[in-house]
Formats: structure tokens, sequence, C-alpha cells
């Protein structure tokens, strides 16, 4: 089941989460501790996690299923004259990307966007793209967050239009056992239950190809 995504948000309300997340401030010192220099933000939305990331001087790329996503985040990096990002609009689930392009993956919510084998295939494309020994780090919604349940529900775990600000979207509400059972292929993986500005209850995922 499709919808119609994040591009009619982004046409109407433009750059919607302008902020670096903090998160991903750590993720960058986790990257250089790697000595990981080609990162792709898979999901970046209107580029607020590309931004930063390029800003400390990674190799970007930036990929979106938005046109008007990748427009803003191009733009934001014109004014800063930022040019050591690439923008490809594409699915996540067929990114079009060769093998073991990437050294570290970030998709910060993105993944539970979707049905349960979406989110599957696009596990299994990251594992694909990442270069052996590169890490994906993920967040991912629990069903322990206080608006599962809401919305109509479309399989077991997946609601749709259960979230104010994202109504027109699918959200799979993950398990631990899926979460090990769909990144079963990486050598490591390390899980975290956390709360999401105090809002949201999630999990923190590290795997290593």
């Amino acid at each position: 089941m499709e919808t119609e995504g994040w591009e009619p948000v982004y046409k109407e309300k433009g750059d919607l989460y302008p902020d670096v997340m903090p998160e991903v401030k750590e993720y960058s010192k986790i990257f250089k501790k790697n000595n990981y220099k080609k990162i792709l933000d898979l999901g970046c939305g209107t580029g607020r996690n590309t931004i930063y990331l390029a800003q400390q001087g990674f190799s970007v790329y930036a990929l979106d299923i938005s046109k008007t996503g990748i427009k803003i985040t191009k733009n934001k990096a014109k004014k800063l004259n930022l040019n050591n990002i690439e923008y490809k609009i594409a699915n996540i689930t067929d990114t079009k990307y060769e093998d073991n392009s990437f050294d570290a993956i970030i998709c910060i919510f993105v993944l539970s966007h979707g049905l349960l084998k979406d989110n599957q295939e696009a596990i299994d494309e990251i594992y694909r793209i990442l270069k052996p020994g590169g890490m994906i780090i993920t967040e991912l919604m629990s069903t322990k967050d206080i608006t599962y349940g809401k919305g109509k529900k479309i399989e077991e775990n997946t609601y749709l239009g259960g979230m104010e600000d994202d109504p027109h979207m699918m959200h799979h509400y993950f398990t631990e056992k899926e979460i090990k059972n769909m990144f079963s292929k990486f050598t490591k993986l390390e899980t975290s239950e956390k709360k999401y500005f105090d809002e949201i209850d999630s999990f923190d995922i590290k795997a290593i190809k």
C-alpha cells in the first residue's frame, strides 16, 4: 500500500524541520572515530542532517523520494557554499547505488513509514550498499509509543493516520524480535530503547555489516 509520502507536506510547509537532530552530532563523532568518510543520508527530507554532516567534512550523499525535499536541501547547501554533497531522488528500497558504496548510512525515522515487508526491503538494500565493516544508524518506532494503535490498522503493528504531524503516512511500530530478524544479515547489532523528544518511544539501532 502506497501513500503520498512527505512531498505534499514539503510543498505546503517548506523546510519543516530545519534544525539538526542532536543525535546526529553524536553519530558524527562515531563516524570520525571509525574513519568513515562516505556517508549516505537515506531519506534526507529537507536536509537538516545532510547539511550538518557536510559541514563536518564528510562526503555526503542525500537521497529522498521527495523532489521538493531535495530541492530545499540543495538550496540550503548552496547558500552555505557546501560542495561535498551529491543528491538523488529515489526510493529507499531501490537506491540505484552500487554494491558496497558507503562507509556509513543514517536513516532516521524513515524505516518506520511503511509495511513490514517494505521495511525489510529497505534494510536489505542498506545491507547491499554498505561496505563490509560499514555502519547503519537508524531509529525505529516502538510498540510502546503512545500513538501505537491509533488510526486505521493496515496490518499487524502498522497504522495509517495516527499521528497529527503526518496523518497521511503509515507507521509501523517495531518489536525487538522483529528488529533482530530484520537485521539478521549484519555481523553486529546494538539495540536500545529510548525516548525521542520525550514523546516518542523508539529503538536506537546501530548495525555493522
